[in-house]
C-alpha cells in the first residue's frame, strides 16, 4: 500500500519539445534525472516558436495542452510540473504569466522547471509570475541556476 501511495505522489514532469531534436533537447541525463523522481510526459511541439506577444497565442496553447494531457494520462492526484529547454522553457514561463493561459492548467500544476533559459528572457518574466507560483530556472541545459521563486 505504501509503494502505491508512493506511486500515486510522484511528480509527472511534462516536457514540451521541438519536433526535431537537434537544439531543443533535453540531455539524457537530466531526463533520467526527472524520471528517477516521477513520470516523464513529452509532447511535441508543432510550428516555428513565435513569443512576440501579438503572435505567441498558438505555441502557449500548446504548452497548456501538453500540460493537461499529462494530468489526464497519469490522474489529477499527481503533482504537475512544466519542464521546458530554450523556446519551450520560455512558451511555458510566458503562459504562466498570462492569465488567460495559466487558468487552462491542470489543478495539478505544482511549478516549472527551465533549462537553456537566458537570463535576459526570464528575469523580466519572473515578476509577472503569480504569488506562489514555483518556477526554477537555470541558464544552460547542465548547470547554473538563474533564478528559483517560491
Amino acid at each position: 500500500a505504501a509503494a502505491a501511495s508512493a506511486a500515486a505522489a510522484a511528480p509527472v514532469f511534462a516536457y514540451g519539445r521541438a519536433p526535431s531534436t537537434r537544439g531543443g533537447a533535453l540531455s539524457r541525463g537530466v531526463e533520467g534525472l526527472l524520471e528517477a523522481r516521477g513520470s516523464l510526459h513529452e509532447f511535441e511541439f508543432s510550428g516555428a516558436p513565435d513569443l512576440t506577444p501579438s503572435r505567441e497565442d498558438p505555441f502557449l496553447q500548446q504548452v497548456v495542452n501538453g500540460a493537461s494531457h499529462a494530468a489526464a494520462c497519469f490522474g489529477p492526484g499527481r503533482p504537475l510540473y512544466l519542464v521546458g529547454h530554450s523556446a519551450g522553457a520560455r512558451a511555458a514561463l510566458h503562459a504562466l504569466c498570462r492569465p488567460d493561459m495559466r487558468s487552462q492548467l491542470p489543478r495539478s500544476f505544482t511549478g516549472l522547471v527551465a533549462f537553456a533559459v537566458p537570463p535576459a528572457h526570464a528575469a523580466p518574466k519572473l515578476g509577472e509570475l503569480p504569488p506562489g507560483d514555483r518556477a526554477l530556472l537555470f541558464a544552460g541545459a547542465r548547470g547554473g541556476a538563474v533564478a528559483a521563486t517560491e
